[in-house]
């Protein structure tokens, strides 16, 4: 009998028997650990269409910081101090180290998709040389075509998985001690996000995807990761139990 998330369709899901079929315990935990993954991966993918209304293709670019400084210049020239605050607005939920916007800066130039040049500063610093940087030609033809070309989501990877993947038998019950501790990671995460009052929406696209959409797709990713380690703990106690038959 197949077990699926509420989302996944039965087709969509290995029959249990199947992983079973491995001729050692650690044959199991390895067949184990993918389709876990595999099925936690395939969930993610379906809530961020849901979330996102895209298509996926096959040769999708990895987004970057790069891009969104890019983006961001594009939008509105500015500073490097300027466009860090704007990257945290916007891609806050990236968790990017603002602090490396210069450097970013720095390669966009190098590579031609941006350039810069001094300005003083407005008020009190008006003795302060700025420096303000510009999207090149090529910078908005790069922006532009990454734009419209497919995106494939990047798979779900986190500590706790690699260490399914290398556990044995007797780490289990570790595993499965520490599959709950991150599950109430998860719901304390949710209960934040639902008690979080919801920003009075100006009609933009940006203040839409950041106030709205941006979070209604991290609810719907922790619900799926609760829902993961469930199953988790499912199959750890069923190979545990597997385990100990063997064992008498």
């Amino acid at each position: 009998m197949p077990v699926c998330g509420p989302s996944i369709a039965v087709s969509d899901c290995i029959p249990l028997p199947a992983l079973f079929r491995a001729p050692s315990i650690r044959g199991t935990l390895v067949s184990l650990y993918f389709y876990l993954i595999a099925e936690s991966e395939l969930m993610a993918r379906r809530v961020w269409l849901a979330s996102a209304g895209t298509q996926v293709g096959s040769e999708g670019r990895t987004m970057s910081v790069r891009i969104a400084v890019l983006g961001l210049v594009i939008e509105r020239p500015g500073y490097g101090y300027d466009l860090a605050q704007r990257l945290e607005e916007r891609c806050g939920a990236w968790r990017w180290n603002t602090t490396g916007v210069y450097t970013t800066l720095k390669g966009l130039e190098r590579d031609g998709h941006v350039r810069s040049r001094s300005r003083a500063g407005v008020g009190s610093a008006q003795t302060v040389q700025r420096t303000i940087y510009d999207a090149t030609r090529d910078g908005r033809e790069h922006f532009r075509e990454w734009m419209l070309g497919l995106s494939e989501p990047a798979p779900v990877r986190q500590d706790l998985d690699l260490k399914l993947a290398l556990a044995t038998p007797e780490l289990l019950p570790e595993m499965i001690a520490l599959t709950r501790v991150e599950e109430q990671r998860c719901v304390d995460e949710l209960q934040t996000l639902g008690n979080a009052q919801p920003s009075r929406w100006d009609g933009s696209w940006s203040e839409a995807f950041t106030g709205v959409l941006e979070r209604n797709n991290r609810i719907r990713v922790l619900r799926a990761r609760i829902e993961w380690f469930e199953e988790v703990r499912s199959y750890a106690r069923l190979v545990l139990e597997q385990s100990s038959q063997r064992a008498r």
